[in-house]
């Protein structure tokens, strides 16, 4: 209904055509994944997911690493980029965790999209923690302005790819994908009368 409303009122056209993207296939290393324990059985508990909330403050407490502490029946992910940055994950499956990279994989390579394809034969949901320094790298990147403040106290650390190789025994291969996409060839500003 929304297709023939955008088509009718907008006169909408388009068309599909397969176009080559840069990709990065999540895949396992040589020597299967580390530190990605199965998540426990559902005990009845209905955590909603609330997908990843990387930029926001860390809920509760922190374990010993200073990784957040997921509420019990939670589903997601949540921590804190910059300086000690550690995402903690709770019922993730591969799948949330290559559409989460597409957005930090982007972000590092101060590109608009990135396309993450989970490739690593993995089923079934995980728990597990990624530390990582996203922030400090992407600071580096910035262009210098007075208008900017300074952040002398983020150290560099490991980058996402590095964190995924070494903490999680997964990696991100880049190559060339065909990939579908829909084209608009035609949509007019001011909708048609009702």
């Amino acid at each position: 209904m929304l297709w023939n409303l955008l088509a009718g009122r907008f006169a909408l056209r388009t068309h599909h055509e397969r176009r080559e993207f840069t990709v990065y296939n999540l895949v396992v290393m040589p020597g299967g994944p580390k530190q990605l324990a199965p998540s426990a059985p559902d005990d009845g508990e209905t955590g909603d997911w609330d997908g990843v909330n990387p930029a926001g403050p860390a809920p509760g407490k922190v374990d010993s690493d200073g990784c957040p502490i997921r509420p019990h029946g939670s589903r997601g992910a949540s921590g804190r980029i910059g300086k000690g940055d550690c995402t903690a994950h709770r019922r993730y499956t591969m799948d949330h965790l290559a559409r989460d990279l597409e957005i930090l994989v982007a972000t590092d390579n101060l590109a608009w999209s990135a396309h993450v394809v989970n490739r690593t034969g993995m089923n079934g949901e995980f728990d597990f923690n990624l530390k990582y320094n996203n922030f400090a790298r992407f600071l580096m990147t910035l262009p210098k302005s007075p208008n900017l403040p300074e952040f002398p106290d983020v150290p560099l650390g490991p980058g996402l790819p590095e964190s995924l190789r070494t903490q999680l025994g997964l990696n991100l291969e880049k190559t060339k994908q065909w990939l579908d996409v829909l084209v608009i060839d035609q949509l007019s500003r001011t909708p048609a009368e009702n």
